[in-house]
């Protein structure tokens, strides 16, 4: 009955923010394609018509998660990589901060994990958003460090930003092993200093990536 009648009198604003936070452990532990209103209902103590004020479809549901989760990595991506630091010390704290993240969400972590691989799924344009979005910051701060003289002129821009980028996922299951807290820095020391020295072949002229075909068009 206590807890009854603390729900009537939760704001909504803290009621959403609670079913969010429920619904993220609920993702984080059952996966984006299996999670229901019903457990997160459970999980929140509250019932499943109340989820469904707040998400009011299997879509907004998914929808309203994988924004907050975007919305975490993309704040932590922004305000790192937008700092005056030299580009070496900036992709060192942001893969500091991803490690860190690890720690303090783990659940944020464990969708944004499940989320890079729904290739086939209504989700997957989300994440091709999220990741352009930030190869986009990556690329901008390397290409900052060239102007500035702490990057190396040559270096080959799309392709250090795409495996900075992409070593994540390592960070993320050496972290998820565990591993070693000392293994893990040295590896995201030797990750950014291999990522900020790969250079263009030479005579390499890059040109502009090609669209990814239509699949409607796919025989």
């Amino acid at each position: 009955m206590q807890a009854g009648a603390k729900r009537q009198w939760m704001r909504t604003a803290d009621r959403r923010a609670q079913l969010v936070e429920c619904a993220i452990a609920v993702f984080a532990r059952d996966g984006i394609g299996r999670a229901t209103h019903a457990a997160i209902a459970e999980d929140a103590g509250v019932s499943v018509a109340t989820v469904f004020v707040h998400f009011p479809n299997r879509e907004a549901l998914v929808r309203d998660v994988l924004q907050v989760v975007d919305g975490f990595f993309s704040e932590m991506i922004g305000e790192i990589l937008g700092s005056d630091d030299d580009p070496r010390a900036a992709f060192l704290a942001l893969a500091r901060a991803f490690a860190g993240s690890i720690d303090t969400h783990p659940d944020h972590v464990r969708v944004w994990l499940d989320w890079s691989t729904a290739v086939r799924d209504q989700t997957w344009p989300g994440w091709l958003d999220f990741q352009e979005r930030t190869l986009h910051l990556m690329r901008e701060k390397i290409r900052a460090g060239i102007r500035a003289g702490t990057v190396h002129p040559h270096i080959d821009v799309d392709s250090a930003a795409r495996i900075f980028n992409g070593a994540s996922h390592i960070v993320a299951l050496m972290k998820f092993d565990p591993a070693q807290p000392a293994d893990v820095d040295h590896m995201l020391v030797h990750l950014v200093d291999s990522a900020l020295h790969l250079p263009l072949p030479a005579g390499d002229v890059r040109l502009p990536r090609p669209a990814f075909p239509d699949a409607g068009a796919a025989s």
